[in-house]
């Protein structure tokens, strides 16, 4: 799972660097990367027979859903709106989820310490200015 959690934050710095003519479709496709990703961790739940595995479900669905969501005010011309979500709330809302559901699932701070934990998601400027 770390490989997850480390490819989703160099996708997400990566997603923020991104000039704005090409945003909604490194949208798009950052949004595929996490779909991808999500899939993985859920295969890995069903496999340990995860007692938190439904809930696990419900938050990927809920996290998926507002981001085509969003994606659809991007392409609508909602850039600066998706802007503010990649740089503000996904990477506290990745932080969140890790120490909740993912720590759970590995039931190891130690095993989250080896990628830097949930904090490889927050940058300084994230941290400070949730939301402005």
């Amino acid at each position: 799972m770390d490989r997850l959690h480390c490819a989703l934050s160099q996708a997400l710095k990566e997603l923020s660097a991104v000039e704005d003519l090409r945003f909604a479709d490194a949208f798009r496709n950052f949004v595929a990367k996490m779909e991808r990703s999500f899939r993985q961790e859920e295969a890995w739940l069903e496999e340990t027979q995860c007692p938190s595995l439904l809930m696990h479900l419900e938050e990927h669905a809920r996290a998926l859903s507002a981001l085509h969501h969003l994606h659809s005010r991007i392409m609508a011309g909602g850039i600066s709106e998706g802007r503010e979500v990649v740089q503000y709330v996904l990477p506290h809302w990745l932080a969140f989820h890790i120490t909740t559901m993912d720590f759970a699932m590995t039931n190891s701070r130690d095993h989250a310490d080896t990628y830097g934990g949930p904090n490889a998601f927050l940058t300084e400027e994230s941290d400070s200015n949730v939301l402005h």
